[in-house]
């Protein structure tokens, strides 16, 4: 008997991929795996035993004589997955001699030899026997590394797609165990929905969760009616999932995605749930004369601002280095010439990132941000030697958007401008611009530009339509109408101690690295004490 195989199995002994057996009827070739499968293809082929095969059943019928020059040859398939009987254990499967006569059909081979095709009067030429990807039979773990490896190769992303997909893979292996995804069904996987319909909000705030398995936290979430993950979360992980399981499918691992048979209706509310735009009354509040003059960061100062007057994302914006605030010059079709500044928004410099590719744009920059000392501040940052627009920020996982979100979201919005809606956060800048723009009649394909969205779904937007110009942007802008609103000017090196701090905290980081030490955080946290040196009363600062 020959036997063959690879250099290990998860229990560190050499994994059998296949058995020859000579007996006096021929030989049998016996695959214990998938991959053994392919090599016993590839085996039988090199030794041209495949075209001696059907040379011999051609001539004298499928009863070759063993002693004959042809012998017979018999292929016995990988068996399918283990399911258990009741009738046998674990213990009496794995003893089991894989070699052992098959009680099942035998299939011939049937390909032809190499540079010939099969005859058509072959037995079996007809039909070819299936070849089972290599991929058949991993693990649930397996392909979760190999996944994770594509996803952590892919776009730079300021919040990494591996981490959403790492958690709900590493809570799939909880609820399923470590099976191969072959053995994924329909039913485990609307056990996996089921556990996260229960699944805690916050579970690191119950110890007593701690250590416990998935199923069990879902049981006592349910029975104490603990407030549970949203259902758009829920949904966004069994996104996840699908994407897994198509991508397994493509690799031959699963037939087909057990995951299609959770029914997405089960994720959609009665009525769909999105964000409210600032009204008149909202505006004036955020940016009342009394909020402004005690913004004590730059970036509280401006972003809100920038947020509002071109609708950017929170992570757009904080991430701008002083470099991406650019001019340039663009002529209209009658020929004359406009020297436009703008933000170019694009993942070049070392951080950043951009949500798609059509978030790669040029935004103006409004007039009303210039009008309030916008390249005052600009020479300023630049005079203090940083790099960064807005320095001090951590540009931990998130991006740096992430501290002016909560600051915005839990402090000024809420505490401060007693607005507590739960539809309205710094992201509402977006939704309250692209309203505005609809109403000013701008073309939806001018707009999707400014937002950094994709093309529409028609022939002509997906293929035709250009998108906006840096002109047509500008001028869409400049036409969108806001409330009366105080805003106070940005007073020059109104900020100069808080940039003064956070270059040196940049240099004495250099310095730790220079001479090999560790850096807490390398890009900055904000100072411990903000100056308010530079304030202006609100009375000198109003037109």
């Amino acid at each position: 008997m020959l036997s063959a195989s690879i250099a290990s199995s998860p229990a560190g002994q050499p994994a059998h991929l296949y058995d020859l057996v000579a007996t006096s009827e021929g030989i049998h070739v016996s695959s214990n795996s998938a991959d053994g499968h392919v090599l016993v293809m590839e085996l039988l082929s090199r030794l041209g035993w495949m075209h001696q095969r059907q040379q011999g059943e051609r001539e004298n019928g499928s009863q070759s004589d063993a002693t004959g020059p042809v012998m017979p040859f018999r292929v016995r398939p990988p068996a399918p997955p283990w399911t258990g009987s009741p009738s046998l254990g674990l213990e009496q499967k794995e003893t089991l001699p894989l070699h052992e006569p098959n009680t099942g059909p035998v299939l011939p081979v049937a390909h032809a030899a190499p540079g010939r095709a099969p005859n058509a009067d072959t037995p079996g030429a007809n039909v070819a026997p299936e070849v089972i990807a290599p991929s058949r039979g991993k693990r649930i773990s397996e392909l979760m590394a190999f996944d994770l490896a594509n996803l952590a190769g892919g776009a730079k992303k300021a919040t990494p797609a591996t981490r959403d997909r790492q958690y709900i893979m590493t809570l799939l292996l909880d609820v399923l165990g470590d099976k191969p995804v072959a053995d994924v069904t329909a039913t485990d996987a609307n056990a996996m929905a089921d556990v996260l319909a229960s699944w805690p909000r916050n579970r690191a705030n119950y110890p007593e969760f701690k250590d416990l398995p998935a199923r069990q936290v879902a049981a006592i979430t349910k029975k104490k009616k603990l407030a549970v993950i949203q259902r758009s979360t829920q949904h966004k992980h069994i996104m996840a999932l699908n994407a897994f399981f198509n991508w397994c499918v493509k690799l031959g691992a699963v037939r087909e995605n057990p995951f299609h048979y959770v029914r997405s209706s089960r994720y959609r509310d009665a009525v769909p749930k999105k964000r409210d735009i600032f009204t008149a009354q909202n505006l004036q509040a955020l940016f009342a004369p009394q909020h402004l003059t005690n913004y004590t960061e730059p970036h509280k100062y401006w972003v809100p601002l920038i947020a509002m007057f071109t609708g950017m994302r929170v992570n757009e914006i904080s991430q701008l280095y002083v470099d991406d605030v650019q001019s340039d010059i663009e002529m209209d079709d009658d020929g004359v010439e406009y020297a436009i500044p703008y933000f170019d928004i694009a993942p070049f410099h070392d951080g950043q990132s951009v949500k798609t590719g059509y978030s790669v744009r040029r935004i103006p920059i409004h007039s009303r941000l210039l009008e309030l000392g916008f390249e005052r501040y600009v020479a300023d940052v630049r005079a203090s030697g940083s790099e960064h627009l807005f320095p001090g920020l951590a540009w931990a996982e998130g991006g740096p958007g992430r501290t002016v979100s909560r600051w915005f979201n839990k402090y000024h919005l809420r505490q401060t401008c007693g607005i507590t809606s739960s539809k309205k956060s710094l992201h509402c800048f977006r939704h309250t611009l692209t309203t505005r723009c609809k109403r000013a009649n701008v073309s939806n394909g001018i707009v999707i530009t400014i937002n950094g969205h994709s093309d529409g779904q028609g022939v002509d937007d997906r293929y035709y339509m250009a998108r906006g110009t840096l002109l047509e942007c500008q001028k869409a802008l400049e036409q969108v109408k806001y409330p009366p609103l105080e805003l106070v000017p940005y007073a020059s090196e109104r900020f100069a101690d808080y940039l003064a701090q956070v270059a040196a905290q940049a240099a004495h980081g250099d310095r730790l690295t220079a001479e090999g030490k560790p850096v807490i955080s390398r890009k900055g946290r904000r100072p411990k004490i903000a100056s308010k040196t530079h304030q202006t009363p609100v009375e000198e600062c109003l037109p």
